[in-house]
């Protein structure tokens, strides 16, 4: 099989598309031009913009995948680990690795490159150390301007094309290198205590905590608790709290018969005015009008399309 027929074999399952479009839209501008001597890293690459309610299973397939959120949001699930995918933030990810995608905010808008992997192999291997799979990319990063160059070549010539892809492409990987390198402790791990609170708060996301709390139980500053937490899992640990509320918040507005008001007493918010502003931070909406947008697709959605009941 080539490489385009192997992500197909792949998938799981997906969400119920629109009907001017297949799955390939994922994977654009396949295959990328190559010639013998100087071939391309790049198997596909481009960039999408999903404006539709979305969601992609994969059992994993050959090829590493840097992913870039120009606007919008999703949501990437590796390793039973849920990573939020927010504008200016890098995906780096060894695509053999079972992975799930949610979208549910529409117009997320991105550029993506699936890479070849005898490049790319030392490079993750790198990154991923402290099993990080994400990058925040600052204004002063040379992603923006390489992934722009890269998708979007003014060279006819081929030769010389490539050359330059490999060098942007080479600075993306160097540059997220050596910031995780530089972020990493002498013990090269994660503080226990670090470990220990977020233990704590994904086995009791139906309950309220303050940082004061949850400092106290931990015996640790609080501000230090709340900058280790951020270096660690990209975010603070009561928007981390937040975060998993609101997934699970989403799972019982389709997945249950509760009212609002019941969803936010379950999750441990009492002022349900509270649990919809929180809602509509994390997707840009309320529950009620995020269930109604588009029902239709929403079920499909959580009913994923099986490649087994159709024709593949």
């Amino acid at each position: 099989m080539n490489y385009y027929e192997n992500f197909l074999a792949s998938l799981l399952s997906y969400s119920k598309l629109p009907n001017d479009l297949d799955i390939s839209f994922i994977m654009p501008n396949y295959p990328r031009y190559n010639i013998s001597n100087h071939p391309s890293f790049i198997y596909a690459g481009g960039e999408i913009t999903i404006s539709f309610p979305f969601f992609c299973e994969s059992s994993g397939f050959s090829s590493y995948l840097l992913l870039f959120t120009l606007a919008g949001s999703s949501t990437i699930t590796i390793k039973d680990v849920s990573y939020q995918l927010q504008e200016n933030s890098l995906l780096f990810l060894d695509c053999s690795l079972p992975f799930k995608i949610n979208s549910y905010n529409n117009n997320w808008k991105f550029q993506i490159l699936y890479l070849k992997e005898d490049f790319v192999n030392l490079y993750f291997s790198i990154f991923n150390e402290n099993n990080t799979f994400t990058y925040d990319v600052k204004p002063y990063s040379c992603v923006t301007t390489c992934f722009e160059k890269i998708i979007r070549p003014n060279m006819s010539n081929t030769v010389l094309s490539n050359l330059y892809e490999t060098k942007w492409l080479t600075e993306i990987l160097t540059e997220i290198c050596i910031f995780e390198k530089n972020q990493d402790n002498p013990d090269d791990s994660i503080p226990k205590y670090i470990k220990k609170s977020k233990a704590i708060l994904d086995s009791q996301i139906t309950k309220s905590f303050s940082l004061d709390e949850l400092a106290e139980e931990l015996q640790v500053n609080k501000y230090r608790l709340c900058r280790e937490f951020s270096k660690y899992y990209k975010m603070p640990p009561l928007r981390y709290l937040n975060h998993k509320k609101m997934e699970k918040a989403k799972e019982l507005l389709f997945g249950t018969n509760l009212t609002i008001t019941e969803i936010s007493t379950k999750l441990g918010i009492e002022n349900v005015n509270h649990f919809i502003q929180l809602f509509k931070k994390e997707t840009g909406a309320t529950p009620l009008a995020y269930k109604q947008e588009a029902p239709a697709s929403i079920r499909e959605l959580h009913s994923p399309y099986k490649l087994n009941d159709h024709d593949q």
